[in-house]
């Protein structure tokens, strides 16, 4: 009975350490496919944020086409205003109004990015993205405050009665484009576009502004590329 009972004892502990190690393997494989499916995610996540990067980095590049188009429109617009020559009357006016349109950049990128990741894997990816957003934030504020100072300023030109003397000539082409036309006989010493200050602050605010703009797209765009370099290179790793 002794030599049975003995056996038996053996017996049960041999079928406990089974068990227990039969939990411990699948508790292992458990958390091994927990820590895989949390990387995938982890990686989908990240190759979104290379999407949105790009999307930024493509909206940028027709941002600074515009803003640099812009910023030779009130160089020119100084110039004729300096040298009290403006030969188009038509053509000034509408190259001025090109400069009171707001134009902001608008990323594609999540503020709270970031809070959307369940776990942070890799400390440099979010480094470089905390820095990226800061540039986005610095671009947004400059845009702003470009945006309000111009709408001041256009606002006291409506005021002085400037776009009152020349609305008179407006007009809408089948709605296709609106357009100012007719200036052969306006008179530019009566609109007083010579001393108007607004008018010439305007053209300079938005000259100095868009050479700053055009600045910081550009480096939103290389720091957008290196970003995007060392996301991909995690992405990629085995």
């Amino acid at each position: 009975m002794e030599n049975k009972t003995g056996k038996y004892f053996k017996y049960a502990i041999g079928e406990i350490i089974l068990v227990v190690i039969g939990i411990l393997i699948a508790l292992g494989i458990n958390n091994w496919n927990t820590q895989r499916n949390e990387k995938l995610k982890y990686k989908k996540q990240l190759t979104n944020v290379v999407q949105n990067i790009k999307a930024d980095s493509i909206q940028l590049q027709l941002l600074k086409l515009s803003r640099l188009s812009a910023k030779n429109i009130a160089s020119n617009l100084m110039k004729e205003l300096n040298d009290k020559n403006v030969e188009e009357p038509g053509r000034f006016i509408n190259s001025f109004l090109i400069l009171t349109g707001e134009v902001k950049f608008v990323s594609n990128l999540d503020k709270q990015i970031k809070n959307q990741f369940e776990n942070y894997q890799n400390t440099e990816i979010h480094e470089v993205l905390d820095d990226y957003q800061k540039l986005v934030g610095g671009i947004e504020f400059r845009e702003f405050r470009h945006n309000e100072f111009s709408e001041n300023l256009e606002t006291e030109l409506w005021n002085n009665g400037f776009f009152r003397k020349v609305g008179t000539t407006y007009k809408n082409d089948k709605g296709i484009r609106q357009y100012y036309s007719n200036f052969k006989n306006l008179d530019l010493e009566e609109i007083g576009i010579y001393d108007d200050e607004t008018l010439y602050a305007l053209c300079l605010r938005s000259e100095l502004g868009f050479s700053w703009l055009l600045t910081e797209y550009d480096l939103l765009i290389e720091k957008g590329s290196k970003t995007n370099q060392i996301i991909n290179k995690f992405i990629n790793k085995k």
